[in-house]
C-alpha cells in the first residue's frame, strides 16, 4: 500500500523545469533602473527569476519599451523564453526561445546562442524529449570544457545530471552521480553558493528517487540533509523560488514515504511562497498534492476546499493563455491593417502622379479616368468592408470555443474527485474489515486507474482502445467491491479499428457508474452490465450501448427520494452540459438517449445509447 501511495506522488512530483539561475547578488548594485540600457535591464531580470518573477517581468517590460530597432530583439526574446519556462508556459517559452535563437544567429551572438540552445534542451527534456536533451547538454560541455571552470559549465553539469533522472534505465544513477560530483566541485572552486544550492536541492532529488526505487531509508536521510543544506544557502541569499522549491522537495520525500502529516506542513510553507512570487504553475501543483495528502487523511472536508483552489489556479493559467492569444491576435490585425494603408496610401500616390501627367494632355480624359478610379475605389472599399466583418466574426468564433473547451475542462477537473472519494471509501472499508490482501490489491488497481484518469484529463479526446481499457479496469474494481456478485461484459463489433477512433475524454465512465449506483446497487443478486461497441455505417456514427438488469430508473428514484430529498446525480447533469457543448462545438456530432427496459410491464433495467460521430478528431 506504502509503494502505491508512493507512486501516486512521486508521479505528480516529476514536473521539475525551475530555470535555476547562478546570480548570487545584482550585476550591478545601487541601479536605477529607468537610467539602464535594454541588455543591462535583461540581465537584471535573470536575478529576479528566482527571487521575485512579478519584479522580473516588469523589468523585461521596461526593457521591451526601450528597444528602438530589432538588434536587442532576440536578447528580449530569450528573457521571456526563460520567464515563461519558469511559470510552466512551455509553448510560449518554446516559441519565444526559437524567435531568439533566429534572431541571434542573424547576429552571430555564438555566447548568447549557447543560452538559447540551454532553455531549448530544458523545453525538450520538459516534453520528455530525453535524449535530444542530453546530446544538447553533452553538445555544450564539449565546447566549454577545455576553459577555465565558469558558472556556465557548472549549470551544464546540473542540467544534465537532472535530465538523466527522468529516464527508466539501469545507469541513471551512476550519469546523474557523476555529473552531480563535477558541478559541485566546480561552484564550490568558484566560491559561488547558489550553484551549491542548487546542486545540493538536486542531490536531494536524486537520493529521493533511489528511496523511491529500493526503499533503501539511508536514502531518505541522505535526501534530507541535502535539501536542508539547500534550503539554508537559498535562506542567506534571499531566494525566494529556491527556498519554495527545496520546501516542496522536502514535502514530497516525506509523502512517498506515506508520511503526509510531516509533509503537509512543508507543502504550505512552498505555497506561501510561490503565491509571493506569482509561481502559478507551482502552486498549481502543491494544491493538487494537499488534495491527495488530505483525501488519503480522510480530512474530506479540507481536500474539498484545496480541490477547488487547484481547480481555479489551473483555469487562471488557462486565461492568461487566452489573453495572450487574443492580444497577439489583435497586434497581428493592427500590422496587417497598417501595412494595407500603407500600400492603398502608396497606389494613390502613383495614381495621382498618372492623373496629373493625364491632365496635362487632355482634360476630357482626365475626367474619365477619375470617374472610373472612383468608381473602383469605392467598389474596393465595400470588398474590404466585408473581408473586416469577416476577420472580425472568426475572431468572435474563436474566442467563443476558447470559452466553451475552458467550461468542458472545469467540468472534467470536477468528476475527478466523484470517482477518487468512492474509491478511496472502499478501500477504508476492505481495511476496517481486515481485509488486507483484498485491500492491496484494490489499491494496486486504483492507483492504475488513477494514473490514466490523471493522464486522460489533460486530453480533449482519447482512442476508443484507451476508453474500453480504463473502464475495464474501473469495472473490475467495482467487481471488486460488490463481494463477485457482480458481472459484465465488454463487445466490440468487427468493423471498429479502436486505435484510430476518437472520443471525448472520461465521457462514458459517469454513465457506466450510473448504471452502477442507480440500477445494479439497488438489486439484491445476479447484477449485470454488457456494454457493445459497434460501428454504424449509414450515419458513419460509433454506437456504444451501456446496457443493465437493475431495479430500472423510477423504482432508483424512489429509494433516492426516502434515503435524501434533494438527492441529484452530478455526473448525469454534468455530462449533459458537456453532450450540449461539445455539440455546440462540433455541429451535432453526439446523440444520446436513455431507455427503460420492460417485461410483462415490470422494469427488468435501462438501457443507455450513445451515438459518436466518427469524424470527430481534436
Amino acid at each position: 500500500m506504502k509503494k502505491t501511495i508512493s507512486l501516486l506522488f512521486y508521479l505528480l512530483s516529476l514536473t521539475v523545469f525551475s530555470q535555476f539561475r547562478y546570480l548570487d547578488t545584482l550585476p550591478d548594485d545601487g541601479f536605477e533602473l529607468t537610467r539602464k540600457k535594454p541588455k543591462e535591464l535583461l540581465e537584471i531580470s535573470d536575478y529576479y527569476l528566482t527571487r521575485d518573477l512579478n519584479t522580473c517581468l516588469q523589468i523585461i517590460n521596461l526593457a521591451e519599451k526601450k528597444i528602438q530597432n530589432d538588434n536587442n530583439k532576440g536578447y528580449l526574446d530569450l528573457a521571456y523564453a526563460n520567464y515563461y519556462l519558469e511559470v510552466g508556459f512551455f509553448d510560449i517559452s518554446l516559441e519565444k526561445a526559437l524567435s531568439s535563437f533566429n534572431q541571434l544567429k542573424e547576429n552571430s551572438d555564438f555566447i548568447t546562442l549557447r543560452k538559447v540552445r540551454r532553455t531549448l534542451a530544458k523545453l525538450d527534456r520538459q516534453n520528455k524529449n530525453i535524449s535530444k536533451a542530453i546530446k544538447q547538454y553533452k553538445t555544450l560541455i564539449a565546447e566549454i570544457i577545455n576553459d577555465k571552470p565558469s558558472i556556465e559549465l557548472g549549470g551544464y553539469y546540473l542540467d544534465i545530471a537532472n535530465t538523466y533522472m527522468y529516464l527508466k534505465k539501469e545507469d541513471f544513477s551512476k550519469n546523474t552521480k557523476k555529473y552531480l560530483d563535477l558541478a559541485l566541485d566546480v561552484f564550490k572552486k568558484l566560491k559561488n553558493k547558489t550553484g551549491e544550492g542548487i546542486a545540493y536541492s538536486i542531490y536531494g532529488r536524486y537520493y529521493k528517487l533511489l528511496l523511491f526505487n529500493n526503499g533503501d531509508k539511508i536514502n531518505f536521510k541522505k535526501a534530507e540533509v541535502s535539501i536542508k543544506k539547500a534550503l539554508k544557502i537559498f535562506k542567506n541569499l534571499e531566494q525566494i523560488n529556491n527556498q519554495a522549491y527545496a520546501l516542496y522537495s522536502n514535502a514530497t520525500l516525506h509523502s512517498i514515504l506515506g508520511d503526509h502529516n510531516s509533509s503537509i506542513p512543508y507543502y504550505k510553507l512552498a505555497l506561501e511562497k510561490y503565491e509571493k512570487i506569482g509561481h502559478l504553475y507551482f502552486a498549481m501543483k502543491i494544491n493538487q498534492h494537499l488534495f491527495v495528502s488530505y483525501s488519503i487523511l480522510n480530512k474530506n472536508n479540507l481536500a474539498l476546499k484545496i480541490n477547488k483552489k487547484y481547480i481555479k489556479l489551473k483555469d487562471s493559467i488557462f486565461n492568461i493563455k487566452k489573453r495572450k492569444f487574443i492580444a497577439d491576435s489583435e497586434i497581428k490585425f493592427q500590422v496587417e491593417k497598417i501595412k494595407s494603408e500603407k500600400k492603398i496610401a502608396e497606389l494613390n500616390s502613383k495614381r495621382t502622379t498618372s492623373i496629373l501627367v493625364a491632365l496635362v494632355l487632355i482634360f476630357i480624359l482626365v475626367t474619365i479616368l477619375l470617374w472610373f478610379h472612383f468608381e473602383r475605389l469605392r467598389a474596393k472599399r465595400k470588398i474590404e468592408f466585408v473581408e473586416l466583418e469577416l476577420k472580425e466574426t472568426q475572431k468572435r468564433l474563436e474566442i467563443e470555443k476558447l470559452y466553451n473547451d475552458s467550461e468542458l475542462k472545469a467540468l472534467k477537473s470536477q468528476m475527478n474527485p466523484h470517482f477518487i472519494f468512492n474509491a478511496l471509501n472502499s478501500i477504508q472499508d476492505y481495511i476496517i474489515l481486515n481485509e488486507k490482501k483484498l485491500a492491496r490489491q484494490y489499491l494496486v488497481k486504483f492507483s492504475r486507474l488513477i494514473r490514466i484518469y490523471l493522464e486522460q484529463s489533460q486530453k480533449i479526446a482519447i482512442t476508443l482502445n484507451e476508453e474500453i481499457k480504463a473502464l475495464r479496469l474501473y469495472l473490475e474494481l467495482e467487481r471488486d467491491r460488490f463481494n463477485d456478485d457482480f458481472s459484465f461484459e465488454i463487445s466490440i463489433g468487427k468493423n471498429l479499428e479502436l486505435d484510430d477512433v476518437q472520443i471525448p475524454s472520461l465521457f462514458l465512465q459517469p454513465y457506466v457508474e450510473n448504471a452502477l449506483k442507480h440500477g445494479l446497487l439497488h438489486k439484491k443478486e445476479n447484477k449485470k452490465l454488457a456494454i457493445f461497441f459497434e460501428k454504424d455505417e449509414t450515419s458513419n456514427m460509433l454506437v456504444c450501448t451501456i446496457r443493465d438488469n437493475g431495479v430500472g430508473r423510477e423504482a432508483s428514484l424512489k429509494i433516492n427520494k426516502k434515503r435524501n430529498k434533494l438527492h441529484n446525480s452530478f455526473a448525469t447533469s454534468a455530462n449533459q452540459k458537456r453532450v450540449d457543448l461539445l455539440n455546440q462545438n462540433n455541429n451535432q456530432f453526439l446523440e444520446l438517449k436513455i431507455n427503460d427496459l420492460f417485461e410483462n410491464k415490470m422494469p427488468i433495467g435501462t438501457e443507455v445509447i450513445v451515438k459518436i460521430s466518427l469524424n470527430y478528431k481534436q
